[in-house]
């Protein structure tokens, strides 16, 4: 029975975290008030089925030319529309919603005429009334479901430990039957309780899957501009045959800023169906794949209670299901770097081969992930170096190739042909305050900065608009904002890895962290999307740390090789102690 008490603290621990995850709201952009110079009408825009529209009014006063940009939750603005005076209909406004339209009297944008707000009724048939679940308002039905599996599979687990309780007080109750009771006991108990572990993961995965797959896609002209709509066009322009271009910008191909990687990816799906909708479906599955990729690598790892913890917690948070919603790179690029450190768990030829191809497409899809390589060769031994550069070397000269047919040079990017006089690096960005970036407005954090909000003398304000890069990504990455994982998963994730560095794995973990935050903290751009990859790790080192004190001290599994677990044993059996020397002394890259 204490093994069954000592249980229940821990589903109390899940069922708290998954219900305070439900609970907390995002922030929402406000309003400015609205000038007679910009109206729109209606507005608020009436509830119904399908979009609402809206019709935007403008003057300039003069003969001036005026430019209007919209802004959706906060988002970048885009050109909505430009001349002296006129008017242009909004026919995809949605409830939940807020869009902002500015007016400008010049082309820099420097003076601001007017600014009205838009948004839209909740009325029957709406998305904002649908998937209210029983825990409330704050959780779709997915989510619901997924605490419920999840809760239901810890009884479960539960159950199974009082089970092993009651085996082994019946095994020591009947000496005379003892061999009798371990046949039995070694045909039952072990295989059903490695059953449960495996039931857990696969459910807990499941369900967390079918969360992100159920979430909402966003309007492609509401995402964030240029990137969803860049990604999205060339996907469609590539599967049509027409190379990697973009219609964005203008009424002309043009090369988009971003290497080709992700629309590569999602070039696939726009050869069938209707777009945008065809590649925002699969934008949809790559961000399930990146649920699947966390728990297939704590599985790998940890073992199969690792796993189960490391989907839930991944698929309660902010960032799964609002990559979901978006066509945007960020869940691609950390199921790639998840994978990356699965591939390397273990070190051999082979797996130096795969981690060297797997950072060639990292680089396709995101070219900071270029001092990826830096870690890898930091974790593997001498005589495997040439293995990873060999594999990676195709894909970086596919990319400089197609940097230099189309800027130039094979090191120019497009960066630096839409933005020449942009300065992308610096070190005074590592200390700036309110800095350029995405504020809370693409993934937001789920306790509205209430954690973080110490590390800033910022009231009123969200810390992820005013905290500086030196401080913003390591309250990204310890867990003081909730956005990857529940609050201090991260910091727990750290020590463990940190505690369990000498093995190739959390070794990885800790350079891939190291080398993101020394690159990003300089840059002039801040989103907590770019510590996708290093925060899903610690949220992996974290889940495999509490996994494995769950194994060793409820289930009672010795740890052996590398913090490696011992396999289930039968009650009253024992295992061989040459086999449990050889695991402690060996080495993965022996």
């Amino acid at each position: 029975m204490r093994h069954w008490l000592s249980a229940v603290p821990m589903f109390a621990l899940v069922t708290a975290l998954l219900v305070v995850g439900c609970s907390a709201q995002r922030i929402t952009q406000t309003g400015r008030d609205g000038s007679t110079s910009i109206s729109a009408a209606p507005n608020p825009v009436p509830g119904g089925n399908g979009a609402g529209t809206t019709t935007i009014r403008w003057s300039t006063g003069d003969s001036s030319t005026g430019e209007v940009y919209l802004s959706v939750d906060g988002t970048a603005e885009r050109l909505f529309a430009q001349g002296a005076q006129g008017s242009e209909e909004a026919p995809w406004i949605e409830s939940g919603h807020t869009y902002e339209f500015h007016l400008y009297t010049d082309a820099k944008r420097s003076a601001l005429a007017g600014t009205v707000s838009v948004t839209r009724d909740a009325g029957p048939g709406s998305t904002s009334s649908v998937g209210v679940s029983l825990l409330g308002s704050f959780w779709g039905a997915p989510r619901a479901m997924l605490l419920v599996i999840l809760v239901g599979t810890l009884l479960l687990v539960g159950a199974s430990l009082a089970f092993r309780r009651g085996q082994t007080r019946t095994a020591k109750a009947s000496q005379v039957n003892l061999k009798a009771a371990k046949a039995r006991t070694k045909l039952s108990l072990p295989g059903l309780q490695e059953s449960m572990h495996a039931s857990l993961t696969g459910l807990v995965t499941l369900a967390s899957t079918i969360a992100v797959l159920s979430t909402p896609v966003r309007p492609l002209p509401d995402q964030p501009f240029p990137d969803a709509q860049e990604y999205a066009g060339a996907a469609q322009q590539l599967a049509a045959g027409h190379g990697y271009v973009t219609y964005v910008q203008a009424n002309e191909p043009l090369p988009p800023r971003y290497p080709p990687g992700f629309s590569l990816a999602l070039a696939p799906f726009a050869f069938d169906g209707e777009y945008p909708l065809n590649v925002q479906a699969g934008s949809k599955l790559l961000a399930a794949a990146y649920i699947v990729a966390t728990a297939g690598v704590a599985w790998m790892i940890g073992g199969s209670i690792a796993a189960a913890l490391a989907a839930a917690v991944i698929g309660i948070s902010p960032f799964a299901t609002t990559s979901a919603s978006l066509v945007m790179s960020d869940a691609f690029a950390a199921a790639l770097t998840v994978l990356l450190v699965g591939v390397l768990y273990q070190v051999s030829k082979m797996r130096a081969t795969g981690a060297g191809i797997l950072a060639g497409v990292l680089v396709l899809v995101r070219l900071s992930s270029l001092f990826g390589f830096v870690a890898c060769v930091a974790v593997v031994p001498r005589r495997l170096w040439v293995y990873i550069v060999v594999a990676a070397l195709p894909f970086l000269a596919a990319l400089g190739l197609y940097q230099w047919a189309t800027f130039g040079s094979p090191i120019r990017t497009g960066y630096d042909y839409w933005l020449p006089d942009l300065r992308t690096f610096d070190p005074s960005f590592a200390l700036r305050t309110h800095p350029q970036g995405d504020g809370p407005y693409i993934v937001a954090d789920r306790l509205n900065g209430a954690l973080a909000q110490p590390l800033c003398a910022c009231p009123g304000q969200s810390p992820q608009i005013a905290l500086p890069n030196v401080a913003f990504y390591p309250a990204v990455l310890i867990g003081l904002l909730w956005i990857f994982a529940p609050p201090l998963w991260g910091l727990f994730g750290l020590a463990y890895t940190w505690s369990r560095r000498r093995e190739p794995a959390f070794a990885l973990i800790l350079w891939l962290t190291l080398v993101t935050f020394l690159v990003q903290i300089f840059y002039f751009y801040q989103g907590a999307r770019f510590m996708a990859g290093p925060a899903t790790l610690l949220a992996i080192g974290g889940s495999v740390g509490l996994g494995r004190w769950i194994e060793t001290r409820l289930f009672g599994r010795p740890v052996v090789a590398n913090g490696a677990v011992a396999p289930l044993l039968p009650v009253g059996s024992t295992s061989n102690s040459s086999d449990l020397c050889h695991a402690r002394s060996a080495r993965p890259w022996d």
